[in-house]
């Protein structure tokens, strides 16, 4: 792994090696600071969107890198990075098997049952425990 200076947050270097002056040290790492900020956000709005559902970034991050401009002068800017899977992403069957067809017929409820099951329920008090429990288990409504 490539280190990054702590005192002017270039690659490549550490510290002790770093030939920057004070001024320009403290550009840099301005200017690293900033653009990190911005990778941060990206980030961050990259793990809201997961966790809305959003897959299409599951295996991206934004990160820093240095680039030099043409007088040789280190800059840096986000780029995005595509990663792959750290484990073995299991294979989806076919939409067609995902889902399950809805239909209508097994969601009908008739009214007379929901009816039956609520006059059973306000005169609970009045019917037998033994006599009440079968007929509510009778009347019981699969949604």
């Amino acid at each position: 792994m490539t280190t990054r200076c702590s005192y002017c947050r270039e690659m490549g270097h550490n510290v002790r090696t770093c030939d920057r002056d004070s001024s320009e040290a403290a550009e840099m790492r301005i200017s690293y600071e900033r653009v990190q900020k911005l990778a941060t956000r990206a980030n961050t709005q990259r793990v809201h969107a997961i966790e809305r559902g959003d897959l299409s970034e599951v295996n991206m991050s934004t990160e820093v890198i240095d680039s030099r401009d043409r007088d040789g002068k280190v800059t840096f800017m986000i780029q995005e990075r595509v990663h792959e899977p750290s484990y073995p992403l299991p294979r989806l069957p076919p939409l067609s098997e995902q889902v399950q067809p809805v239909s209508n017929v097994t969601n009908v409820v008739p009214k007379s049952l929901v009816k039956i099951q609520g006059i059973l329920f306000e005169n609970s008090q009045d019917i037998p425990e033994g006599l009440y429990k079968q007929l509510m288990d009778a009347l019981v409504i699969k949604g």
